[in-house]
């Protein structure tokens, strides 16, 4: 796709094909917010959901002022069915032409100390949500002829992750989900993609990471109008990409050249390292919550 000086797509050729109205879940901050700015740079009017509302609505109003497109807003916890159905209702006359799954909720610890009710509304969120949105735009999508469909997985999602297991089985379902309607749709000129980004300057990973300040730039971590950019230009060239050739290396090594006994057992080492304790005096993970944009 042809880029303009400030690096965005060609406002032209992004809408005859993915516009004139898009679709971002966790567009309030973080990844999501990132997205829909990428997107609205591109010309493109957007219905962002997310459920926190204030934040929702003030990045609704900072694009509508700076790029000059319409902004619509659904307020409502994705884990919810009404809030995807109230998505559907605020959609049902607009002519969407892109799909962006960002939204996601994960736990990171022990699998057994998790709440069984957080377990449940990760699996709503990451599974039913994208399921929903991919089975409801991609009818209309594929009846339009054209438009773009982006899944945001993890690199947690290529095996098995301990310490996040839910999280990234949760996660496997979009990047298969995405990778298999992206050979369905392609004929019918829908493009659909599993988009996996690695470490990213948002606030779940600032959470997680007290002294990295919103927007700082540190080696390894990228920021968040990075990855949506490059999740942008790959739509349309595959199945499912990475932000960078760097990532996407790691993955052929963890998914091409270890075995899984030692992808799985590398992936625990790591986490069961993260998760200790500072004082160091007791080696056992604890779990935490984490909203993952």
């Amino acid at each position: 796709m042809r880029r303009t000086s400030d690096g965005r797509a060609d406002r032209e050729t992004f809408l005859s094909r993915y516009g004139p109205w898009a679709v971002v879940t966790g567009g309030a901050e973080g990844m999501g917010a990132a997205f829909a700015e990428e997107l609205a740079g591109c010309g493109s009017s957007l219905c962002l959901v997310d459920r926190q509302a204030d934040k929702l609505a003030a990045t609704a109003k900072r694009l509508e002022n700076e790029y000059g497109v319409s902004v619509r807003t659904v307020s409502g916890d994705l884990s919810v069915p009404d809030t995807v159905e109230a998505l559907f209702r605020e959609t049902q006359a607009l002519d969407v032409g892109m799909v962006v799954s960002c939204a996601a909720f994960g736990q990171v610890g022990p699998f057994l100390d998790a709440d069984e009710s957080d377990l449940l509304r990760a699996v709503d969120v990451n599974v039913r949500v994208p399921l929903r949105l991919a089975h409801h735009y991609g009818r209309s999508l594929k009846a339009r002829g054209r438009g773009g469909m982006v899944l945001l997985a993890s690199d947690a999602a290529y095996h098995g992750s301990p310490f996040c297991a839910n999280y990234a089985a949760t996660k496997s379902f979009s990047l298969v989900l995405g990778e298999s309607l992206w050979y369905e749709l392609r004929s019918a000129g829908v493009d659909v993609m599993s988009f996996v980004p690695g470490p990213t300057n948002t606030p779940g990973f600032r959470r997680a990471s007290p002294k990295l300040k919103e927007g700082q730039r540190v080696p390894g971590v990228m920021l968040p109008s990075e990855v949506a950019a490059a999740a942008i230009e790959s739509l349309g060239a595959g199945p499912s990409a990475r932000p960078n050739r760097r990532l996407a290396a790691e993955t052929f090594f963890a998914t091409r050249v270890l075995d899984r006994k030692r992808a799985v057992t590398r992936m625990g080492d790591r986490l069961s390292v993260a998760l200790r304790p500072t004082d160091g005096r007791n080696a056992t993970p604890r779990a935490k919550d984490e909203e993952n944009r």
